[in-house]
C-alpha cells in the first residue's frame, strides 16, 4: 500500500509540473535576424526585418544619444565613440562610457516568456573607429561583460568579454553564448554592445550585415517529461 501511495504522489507531482510548464507559454519558433540595408534614417535602418515572432516582439536596433548614427549601406553604425587608440597601436587607453552603445530589445507578449542561447553577430569599422567592443545585458543592469565568444573570425579576440580587433578598416563576425538560469523564462532583456577606443570621434563603428537571435531547445524537455508521466501512468 505504502509503495502504491508513493507512485501515486510521484505521479502526481509530475503531472503538476507538466501542467503549470504547459499554462506558461514558450514563445514559437523563437530566433530572428537583423540585416541592415541602405536606409536614409536610424530608425529605418535599425528596424527588425526577420521573420514576424509570434509571441515576441523584437524592437528596432538603436544608438544612443551620446553617439551619432552614421548613414552608410550593410551596417548599423555610429560615430561619436570614446577615444583612446592611435594608428597602428595595440596599446590603449580610453576606457568603457556606459553611454555610448549601440543596442536592441526582446519582450514577450502577456501570457508567453522565451530562452535565449546565443547572439551571432557582425562588427565593422572604418579606418578610425573602435578599437575594442563589450556586450552586456539588463539581466545584470549592465553591470558586466558578457564573456564566452565563439567563432570569433581572424582579427577579432575576446579578453574576459573585451573584444579587440585590428587596426584595420574592416569587418569581423563572432558568436555571444548565452547561458545559466539568467537567459531562461523571459519576458523581456535589452543587450547593448560598448564600443571605445577608437581613434577619432569621426570615426564609424558598428554592427556590420546582421545580427541573429537563437532560440534554447527547452520544448524537446517538455515533450521528455510529459512522455515519463505517461509511461510511469501505463506501467502502473
Amino acid at each position: 500500500m505504502k509503495k502504491n501511495t508513493m507512485t501515486l504522489m510521484a505521479a502526481g507531482v509530475c503531472a503538476a509540473v507538466v501542467a503549470q510548464v504547459a499554462n506558461a507559454a514558450y514563445v514559437p519558433n523563437f530566433g530572428g535576424t537583423y540585416t541592415f540595408p541602405s536606409q536614409a534614417s536610424a530608425a529605418a535602418a535599425g528596424a527588425y526585418n526577420g521573420t514576424v515572432q509570434t509571441g515576441l516582439t523584437p524592437s528596432s536596433v538603436t544608438n544612443s544619444a551620446a553617439t551619432t548614427w552614421s548613414s552608410s549601406g550593410g551596417n548599423f553604425r555610429a560615430t561619436n565613440w570614446g577615444t583612446g587608440a592611435t594608428t597602428g597601436s595595440d596599446t590603449f587607453t580610453g576606457s568603457i562610457d556606459l553611454t555610448k552603445y549601440i543596442g536592441f530589445s526582446l519582450v514577450a507578449s502577456a501570457g508567453y516568456s522565451f530562452d535565449i542561447t546565443s547572439i551571432t553577430f557582425g562588427l565593422g569599422r572604418s579606418a578610425a573607429g573602435v578599437r575594442q567592443w563589450q556586450w552586456r545585458s539588463s539581466v545584470d543592469n549592465y553591470a558586466a561583460a558578457l564573456t564566452d565568444y565563439t567563432n570569433l573570425s581572424t582579427g577579432l579576440t575576446n579578453s574576459s568579454g573585451v573584444l579587440t580587433n585590428t587596426d584595420t578598416n574592416g569587418s569581423w563576425t563572432g558568436k555571444l553564448n548565452l547561458s545559466g538560469t539568467s537567459f531562461k523564462a523571459l519576458t523581456t532583456v535589452d543587450f547593448r554592445l560598448y564600443g571605445y577606443n577608437s581613434e577619432a570621434t569621426g570615426g564609424t563603428a558598428g554592427l556590420q550585415t546582421s545580427l541573429t537571435f537563437a532560440p534554447a531547445p527547452g520544448a524537446v524537455a517538455l515533450i521528455g517529461l510529459a512522455g515519463m508521466v505517461s509511461s510511469r501512468r501505463r506501467r502502473n
